[in-house]
């Protein structure tokens, strides 16, 4: 499906969320050149039930934008990064009144990015990230309706820890996702719960092969929760999707494509214990390609998705709206002009 590309050089989106069957948004990055000054500007994009638009996000600053929430049409959220260079960063919250995209001031906390934000009400809502100052930790932040603070997390004993996805099912039952730097040098998993009192470690199973991130998680009213990521068989990273039987995190069996690379990104929940969840597959060439995955009567298997180019395609997110419309973005092209990607299914 046609989106805007805005940004000369590259353009791709991290995260969407869907409130109805004609009303989405998606966040991501633009970079331009104007001028010859190298640019990286946050992206906001809208689906009015006809088409994909741009809408102007603040641009005051350089940086982009990796989560988005939405608790009503004038009522969304997005985190993200902003910085004078890669490394020197900081965490972005911006809200959508219905009328306009504005930063809502939160910590400044340098050496820092915000992943994602969810929430089950306009006074609580958590978003999700990492801190790589001095004593690296994960970031996690909470708003009470009145203000954004920074709160206590788990220690964990590492030169890198992020949280990349974060999902509320009621104020005492809050999950996160992520990876840290194991003393070995390879990425580990990483799954932290909030029981309405404070955030702890959950065990996560590791096939010990590799690297190992999780990429995206999603809770249910039922009690349910799924995880989904890529871990390496010691040569390739293969999709991965842990599930919470309501006493511990289980692997379970994930299809792959080809012989190169695979990976999940996204994940939403659908109805009736039914799952979707995409990413991307290396095929023989080199190039990545578009994955998405469904979970049904005990199984996860490939269902036939499209790419938009020859060059590289990939999906990073998907959401699922209410009557059963299926979003999933993400980006293509990266080594020309990167262009932001968009498809969808209706149930």
């Amino acid at each position: 499906m046609e989106s805007p590309s805005p940004g000369e050089l590259f353009n791709s989106l991290s995260r969407v969320t869907a409130l109805s069957s004609t009303d989405a948004w998606a966040v991501g990055m633009q970079i331009s050149a104007p001028g010859d000054l190298f640019t990286i500007n946050t992206l906001a994009e809208h689906w009015d039930g006809s088409a994909w638009s741009e809408v102007p996000t603040p641009t005051s600053f350089e940086g982009w934008l990796s989560g988005i929430h939405a608790l009503a049409a004038n009522d969304i959220w997005a985190v993200g990064s902003v910085f004078e260079d890669p490394i020197e960063s900081s965490p972005i919250v911006e809200h959508w009144d219905g009328a306009a995209w504005n930063v809502v001031p939160s910590p400044d906390i340098e050496l820092a990015n915000l992943f994602d934000v969810a929430g089950t009400s306009s006074s609580d809502l958590w978003a999700v990230g990492t801190y790589r100052g001095r004593f690296p930790a994960m970031l996690i932040e909470h708003y009470d309706g009145t203000r954004w603070s920074r709160v206590s997390v788990p220690p964990i004993s590492s030169d890198f820890i992020a949280l990349s996805a974060v999902t509320a099912v009621s104020p005492t039952n809050v999950w996160s996702v992520g990876y840290y730097l194991g003393s070995d040098g390879r990425n580990k998993p990483l799954a932290v719960h909030y029981d309405g009192s404070s955030w702890r470690l959950v065990t996560v199973p590791s096939k010990g092969l590799g690297d190992e991130e999780l990429n995206d998680v999603v809770a249910t009213n039922s009690g349910h929760v799924w995880v989904a990521g890529r871990g390496s068989d010691g040569a390739h990273f293969r999709t991965l999707a842990l599930h919470w039987t309501g006493h511990r995190f289980r692997i379970v069996r994930t299809p792959n494509l080809g012989m190169g690379d695979n990976g999940l990104s996204g994940m939403a929940a659908r109805s009736r214990g039914r799952m979707r969840a995409v990413g991307s597959w290396t095929d023989q060439t080199g190039m990545a390609r578009t994955l998405v995955l469904d979970y049904a009567r005990g199984k996860w298997l490939r269902v036939s998705s499209p790419n938009a180019s020859e060059e590289e395609n990939s999906l990073a997110s998907v959401a699922i709206s209410p009557q059963g419309d299926s979003w999933a973005v993400g980006g293509r092209d990266p080594h020309s002009v990167g262009k932001t990607l968009i498809e969808h299914v209706c149930g």
